[in-house]
């Protein structure tokens, strides 16, 4: 029997349509999802026919539970590290795809999950989504570039209230809020609307392209 592929990757229109495939652990990533995902991410970047990537979840319950805490549990200091810096790596990637990346969130987004989402350039949320930071319940802090991240999107003191109080309900708001994260009662197959993604890229690719540049993070890295 095959393996299942934790991610799927499907190009239509003009859209790639990027799933993380671990339902029966709420899209949780391990060195898998993630070696994964970093790849069609590169499949993407460089097909001059993809305009637009919508990243979600599989299944009804989750768009990702952020780090697998199956692994974290039995894993080493040094194997902890590791998926770390390949999550950053990731979110990096998404960050500087040069293409309008969406986060069509489908359920939870707690943890590295939220992490990820706030590396898109948009975010559409169903209404029964729930986003947190919960890493403090377990003596963390948010490892894949959260603690840079939620600030530019919400304000610094916001973003450390929400981190520290755990308000998972109270943080969806915010992003709401001061944020593109668009509430919508249900999409097929947990996607946005074509129109969210395409939108942004119709009336003139290299504009678009000029533009988001310009609010993308420098490509070193430095903010």
């Amino acid at each position: 029997m095959l393996e299942k592929e934790p991610v799927r990757y499907h190009a239509e229109n003009g859209i790639a349509r990027v799933s993380f495939n671990r339902p029966e652990a709420l899209n949780a990533m391990n060195k898998e999802l993630l070696q994964e995902l970093a790849s069609v991410l590169d499949k993407a970047r460089v097909d001059d026919a993809i305009r637009a990537v919508v990243i979600t979840g599989t299944g009804e319950k989750a768009f990702s539970a952020g780090a697998d805490i199956t692994f974290l549990n039995q894993a080493s200091p040094l194997e902890v590290r590791e998926l770390a810096q390949m999550a950053v790596a990731v979110n990096h990637r998404i960050e500087t795809l040069g293409k309008v990346v969406v986060a069509a969130i489908n359920g939870f987004a707690l943890g590295g999950g939220l992490e990820l989402a706030e590396a898109c350039m948009l975010r559409v949320a169903v209404r029964h989504a729930v986003l947190g930071h919960p890493e403090v319940r377990i003596g963390a802090i948010a490892g894949f570039g959260g603690t840079t991240r939620l600030p530019r999107l919400i304000g610094k003191g916001r973003a450390a209230e929400l981190r520290g109080s755990q308000a998972r309900d109270d943080q969806r708001r915010s992003l709401a809020s001061h944020d593109p994260c668009r509430a919508v009662g249900h999409y097929a197959t947990g996607y946005p609307r074509s129109h969210d993604a395409r939108r942004y890229w119709k009336d003139g690719h290299t504009r678009q392209r000029q533009d988001r540049s310009a609010v993308a993070p420098h490509p070193t890295g430095r903010y």
